[in-house]
């Protein structure tokens, strides 16, 4: 949908960072605003700004991502470290490691705070617009990680604006306008 049509909204909804108006509705048999830890370990949220308030090294934004598969404030685990070496790996990342993520252009940021998702190992995730400001090359590798992990058993849900890269790689487009579904199939 263009800007405007509602993306952002469902998203936000859907990961219960927004109040919806009527209805009921669940993730996983989830109630997003009801169940937010349990939820934290099932599902990520991907927004579209690239935020990240504190001066972090790049590794340690990305192992933010396990943070709902930790106890409490012991230190990352084996797996954590792991896990996070695996998905900076996949995002074409492991270089940045040590270099704070504001020193960062824009479409190394949107990779970074991607594997912070992956990192979480959700099995639904929400992505609002990933691939924007991200060159051709690393559009096309987001893509195809994120249909690794759908055929991992992981359910996406993303926004996108390229027609294209949506018709290759999508499962299924919903098209949205003025707040409704304007197309799907």
């Amino acid at each position: 949908g263009c800007n405007g049509a509602g993306k952002t909204t469902l998203m936000r909804a859907l990961a219960g960072l927004q109040p919806i108006d009527s209805g009921s509705m669940s993730i996983n048999g989830l109630n997003p605003v009801n169940e937010p830890v349990q939820l934290a370990k099932t599902m990520a949220y991907l927004p579209q700004q690239r935020i990240v308030h504190w001066a972090l090294p790049v590794s340690d934004v990305v192992m933010l991502g396990r943070m709902p598969h930790q106890r409490g404030l012991y230190p990352p685990n084996k797996q954590d470290h792991a896990v996070v070496q695996r998905v900076m790996a996949e995002m074409d990342i492991t270089e940045f490691a040590a270099r704070t993520f504001h020193t960062l252009s824009g479409g190394e940021q949107a990779r970074v705070l991607i594997a912070r998702a992956l990192a979480q190992e959700p099995t639904v995730l929400i992505a609002d617009e990933p691939a924007n400001g991200l060159d051709p090359a690393h559009q096309v590798a987001m893509m195809k990680t994120l249909g690794r992990i759908v055929e991992g058993g992981c359910t996406v849900l993303l926004s996108v604006h390229d027609l294209n890269l949506a018709a290759r790689y999508c499962d299924r487009i919903i098209m949205l306008d003025q707040g409704g579904i304007y197309q799907d199939g």
